[in-house]
């Protein structure tokens, strides 16, 4: 706000002789920061000058004053800050410069339209939180705005799931990723309760975390006296969309062509069991084969596997 630099009013009361003029009336503040007020009454021996407007920021304990014309029974106050609370005084002042009982009036400025509620940005709190949740944050590109805003409206959606909406009073939301590697898109918008505006919706996008697979779940094993055959089920692609790569088997005392086994999986939503055979074991011999499951974000945990090849008979 462009602060007025304070004037001194000097009210010069001249003898009872002269008439003081009556106080005004109906001051009122419009929505665009238009201060009016009704005409004082006029004894036949009261000429009136100016009217004389006080104004005090009740935040900033400042005062400033303005003056009119006679005739002019408004003054635009279009300088002040939004949604700040003020107080007006406004006194009829007579051409012998007898200052009239002012008559008062309070009120919190409006914002003055919706694009005051402009969003700068919204962006992701990549340091924050944990890897299963989204956190972003946000911020009104006025700071003087940020008085105004009673909740924010935050509406997100994935790629498979309909909108979700959640109202804020602080400029930060999280919300729990339903699955790795999901991309989300994330819509924010400032709210003032009174009067009821709604500012305009910056929409971003964000990638959702990606996520190493859980540990490979073995379905069967299944032993001849030279080979085994084992069928493991990777995790679903409902829990993590990240690409999965493939499943990695080393087998203690196998061939050294079957030691370290690099089964490549084509990835689909269905996420068939993946089938692993080695061959040229030695019958009746305990093997241990450690496996896990490998996606553009690693690789998950192994799981041990103690089989028995069988006796050729």
């Amino acid at each position: 706000m462009n602060v007025l630099a304070p004037t001194l009013l000097v009210a010069i009361f001249l003898a009872s002789s002269n008439a003081v003029c009556s106080q005004v009336s109906n001051v009122v503040l419009s929505s665009n920061y238009s201060l009016s007020w009704s005409e004082a009454s006029n004894p036949n021996n009261c000429t009136i000058n100016n009217y004389v407007v006080e104004v005090l920021d009740t935040e900033d304990s400042t005062i400033f004053q303005v003056q009119t014309v006679t005739n002019i029974l408004h003054y635009n106050f279009n300088f002040l800050d939004m949604c700040k609370s003020y107080s007006f005084n406004v006194h009829a002042l007579t051409s012998e410069f007898v200052l009239g009982p002012a008559d008062s009036y309070s009120a919190t400025t409006e914002p003055l339209d919706s694009a005051n509620l402009t969003l700068a940005y919204v962006e992701l709190d990549e340091n924050e939180g944990s890897d299963d949740a989204i956190e972003i944050s946000w911020d009104l590109a006025s700071d003087e705005a940020s008085r105004c805003v009673t909740s924010y409206r935050v509406v997100y959606w994935d790629e498979r799931n309909n909108a979700q909406e959640d109202f804020v009073t602080s400029k930060s939301f999280a919300f729990e990723e339903e699955a790795a590697c999901r991309n989300y898109t994330v819509q924010v918008s400032a709210i003032i309760g009174n009067p009821n505006i709604e500012g305009p919706r910056l929409t971003t996008e964000f990638p959702g975390h990606s996520k190493v697979p859980e540990v490979p779940t073995s379905i069967d094993v299944s032993t001849t006296p030279d080979s085994v055959t084992m069928i493991w089920k990777v995790e679903s692609y409902e829990t993590n969309l990240c690409t999965m790569l493939a499943l990695n088997v080393r087998t203690l005392g196998a061939p050294n062509d079957e030691t370290d086994l690099r089964v490549l999986i084509t990835d689909d939503v269905l996420r068939p069991d993946v089938i692993v055979t080695l061959t040229g074991l030695s019958p009746n011999t305990v093997y241990t084969s450690y496996v896990n499951a490998e996606n553009e974000a690693g690789t998950s945990k192994e799981v041990t596997v103690i089989f028995q090849t069988d006796d050729i008979e």
